[in-house]
């Protein structure tokens, strides 16, 4: 199976980086300056790759501009390939371009990469698949390159989608987790003590199990780019607007985390965004 690599984006060298380690990948990489080993043009990777593997789209495009709006990509898509898109996505419009792929004869998976910290993919990751089950069959060994997580959810935009409501839960109890470790703080707890209490309680959540620790331990949780976040937030709350789905706090968590990035840098993470509370409360978490 030869495998070829697109990126239009920030974090698709790592992928690229990742899935090279087990196969020998052409690469197109809209990103770099300078040609690498295995870089081709897009029209020849497109031709010479029996899958073609979207690891990184610009966040002001979509699946649909990559793949047909990229003359390059589409006029040379022919029957028989596989499209594998690992990044964020509109689950509706995923379910659009998967039919207008399949009518070319072309398989499509959303397998976007959900990982808070990109620096270990191994060990943090997971994939969420969505597509026809004999694809995902042919793809699965490829995708486990990236990490052993790799969960089916189904149909074609069932990857996208479960992605965005796993990125909304995890940033929702992110956020409150660090208003109450705020409110702590100014009532004099220290870190340690609500690190012990809350993950010994019903209190307990995979952000406290890692955030609170790294409050008093100064270690980094999370090496996601801030800007990514957001964009994977507004995707979310569109989607739940075009079904109708309440998402109260979804909604408040968007615009918690889009006020932390407009204060912030351009370089700012998802960890940054105990930064801007502890810049609104006027204290530090490491000093309680």
């Amino acid at each position: 199976m030869k495998v070829g690599c697109v990126n239009f984006g920030p974090l698709g060298h790592t992928l690229i980086q990742q899935l090279a380690l087990k196969h020998d990948v052409l690469v197109f990489d809209a990103t770099r300056n300078a040609r690498a080993q295995n870089d081709i043009e897009l029209s020849a990777l497109v031709r010479a790759s029996d899958v073609i593997v979207v690891c990184g789209k610009p966040l002001e495009e979509n699946l649909h501009d990559v793949v047909f709006e990229h003359g390059d990509f589409a006029s040379n898509l022919e029957p028989g390939k596989i499209v594998v898109d690992l990044t964020a996505g509109d689950p509706e419009s995923t379910r659009v371009v998967a039919v207008a792929l399949s009518e070319r004869g072309v398989q499509l998976v959303d397998a976007p990469v959900h990982a808070e910290i990109w620096a270990d993919l191994a060990a943090h990751a997971a994939i969420f698949c969505g597509g026809d089950a004999a694809t995902l069959a042919k793809v699965k060994p490829l995708l486990e390159v990236i990490t052993p997580r790799v969960v089916l959810a189904g149909a074609s935009g069932n990857g996208h989608a479960t992605y965005l409501v796993v990125q909304a839960i995890a940033i929702c109890n992110r956020v409150v987790t660090c208003e109450c470790a705020g409110l702590g703080a100014r009532q004099g707890l220290t870190m340690r003590d609500m690190d012990t209490v809350l993950n010994n309680s019903s209190g307990r959540s995979s952000a406290t199990e890692r955030l609170l620790p790294s409050f008093y331990l100064a270690q980094p949780t999370a090496d996601v780019p801030l800007g990514r976040v957001v964009q994977d937030l507004q995707l979310f709350c569109k989607a739940a607007a075009s079904f109708g789905a309440p998402v109260l706090i979804g909604n408040l968590a968007r615009s918690v985390v889009e006020m932390a990035y407009n204060e912030l840098s351009d370089d700012a993470t998802l960890d940054d965004v105990a930064r801007f509370y502890e810049s609104v409360g006027d204290f530090r978490f490491a000093d309680a």
